[in-house]
C-alpha cells in the first residue's frame, strides 16, 4: 500500500506537529494510509514514535545509507558543498543583506560560516543555475530511498521544509512527480536560513510576512501558499507531580523551595553571549 509520508526533519517541528495535535489529525483524516519519517536521530526520535501507535515509521539514516553508485555519491557530495546548500544559504544572505553583522569565517552556525559561500562570483545567473541543480530531480538519490519512495509513498507532507536533511526526499518527489506540502517552520520569517524548494504544489506558513518573504525571496507565488497562524502548544500544560519538578531543579543545582525565574532564549550558537546577558541581569 502507498501512503502519505509525514517527514519530520527536526525536533521543532516535531514537537509543533505532536503537540499542536497535527499527527493525529492526519492519522485520524489518513488512516492507516499515513507513514512517519523521523531524519533525526533513534534516541531522538524514540519519543515521538512511542506516540504512533500502529503507524508505520521509518527512519532516515535506513533510507539514505547505501549510496549506491559511490562515485556519483561523491561526485554530488563533492558539489553540494561548493555549489549546493549552504553555499545557497551564504548567498541569499548577501543578496539581501541577511545578517551581514554576523557573518564571519568560520563561524560554528554554517548558515553564517564565510567560508562556506563556495569558489563561484556572485552573480545572479550563476546562482539561479546553482538552486536549479541543488533542487534537481536529476541529482543522485540513495537507490534505497527513491526505490521505497517509488513503492510505498503516494505524497509528501514536510514539518519543516528547510533543513539540509530535507533535500534527498524533496528531489526524489520532483523525480518521482510525487504532491508535496511543505510547512515552513520558521518562527515568523523566511530570511536568512537558506533557500526554500520552489517545487513543492503547496506551502504553509504562519503569517502574512512570511507569505510576502516567500514571493520576494524564493519565487513562491502566494497562489500556493496557505497562512494558518502558528500551531500552539504548552509544553508546561501537562500535569507532574512536585517531587518531579525537584528533581529536576536538583539536577542542575537549584534550590526547589527557592522562586524560580525561567528565561527562554536561544541556542549557544546564534547567541553566544545570552548567558553572560542573564547574569548581568541578576547582578543588577
Amino acid at each position: 500500500m502507498k501512503r502519505v509520508w509525514l517527514v519530520l526533519p527536526d525536533q521543532l517541528s516535531i514537537r509543533m506537529f505532536f503537540d499542536a495535535g497535527i499527527v493525529d489529525g492526519l492519522g485520524e483524516r489518513l488512516g492507516d494510509r499515513l507513514a512517519a519519517v523521523f531524519l533525526v536521530s533513534r534516541e531522538e526520535a524514540a519519543e515521538w514514535s512511542a506516540r504512533l501507535g500502529d503507524i508505520p515509521v521509518f527512519f532516515g539514516d535506513e533510507l539514505t545509507a547505501a549510496p549506491g553508485n559511490r562515485v556519483a555519491s561523491r561526485l554530488d557530495a563533492r558539489l553540494d558543498r561548493r555549489i549546493g546548500y549552504h553555499p545557497l544559504a551564504i548567498r541569499l544572505n548577501h543578496r539581501h543583506g541577511f545578517h551581514l553583522e554576523r557573518m564571519q569565517p568560520g563561524h560554528p552556525n554554517w548558515m553564517l560560516d564565510s567560508d562556506r559561500e563556495g569558489p563561484l562570483p556572485r552573480w545572479g545567473f550563476l546562482e539561479r543555475a546553482m538552486q536549479g541543480w541543488h533542487f534537481s530531480g536529476h541529482r543522485h538519490i540513495p537507490p534505497r530511498l527513491l526505490e521505497t519512495m517509488r513503492r510505498e509513498c503516494s505524497a509528501l507532507v514536510l514539518s519543516n521544509v528547510q533543513p539540509r536533511n530535507a533535500v534527498p526526499f524533496l528531489i526524489a518527489a520532483r523525480r518521482l512527480r510525487l504532491p508535496v506540502i511543505a510547512h515552513v517552520a520558521s518562527w515568523d520569517h523566511t530570511v536568512g536560513k537558506g533557500v526554500i524548494s520552489p517545487h513543492c504544489d503547496l506551502y504553509i506558513v504562519q503569517n502574512q510576512v512570511m507569505e510576502d518573504d516567500l514571493s520576494r525571496y524564493h519565487d513562491i507565488g502566494s497562489e500556493r501558499v496557505r497562512v494558518t497562524g502558528w500551531p500552539q502548544t504548552d509544553l508546561f500544560q501537562r500535569r507532574r507531580p512536585r517531587a518531579a519538578y525537584d528533581a529536576l531543579l536538583r539536577r542542575y543545582g537549584l534550590d526547589p523551595s527557592h522562586p524560580l525565574v525561567l528565561v527562554m532564549g536561544n541556542t549557544p550558537t546564534n547567541t553566544p553571549y545570552e548567558g553572560r546577558f542573564v547574569e548581568r541581569i541578576l547582578s543588577w
